[in-house]
């Protein structure tokens, strides 16, 4: 799964689902977000880092969504 991340720029949506499903709570979904796109902006100068408040501004709405989408089926 890790590599599997590692080998795109950025984690997509479905990613960030495969994690949450895995069992990772929200925080550590965050954590993993956030470690991706810092060492894609590590690698390359001209992409700023992300911010612990960036990352849950991302990931919380993809997982809400998700969550609700579960509660209507």
């Amino acid at each position: 799964m890790q590599k599997d991340i590692g080998r795109r720029k950025t984690m997509s949506n479905e990613d960030i689902l495969k994690l949450w499903n895995m069992g990772l709570s929200k925080m550590q979904v965050v954590k993993e977000y956030m470690r991706q796109n810092n060492k894609r902006a590590k690698d390359k100068k001209d992409v700023d880092k992300v911010t612990m408040e960036q990352a849950m501004k991302h990931v919380e709405p993809i997982l809400f969504k998700y969550e609700t989408s579960r509660m209507k089926e």
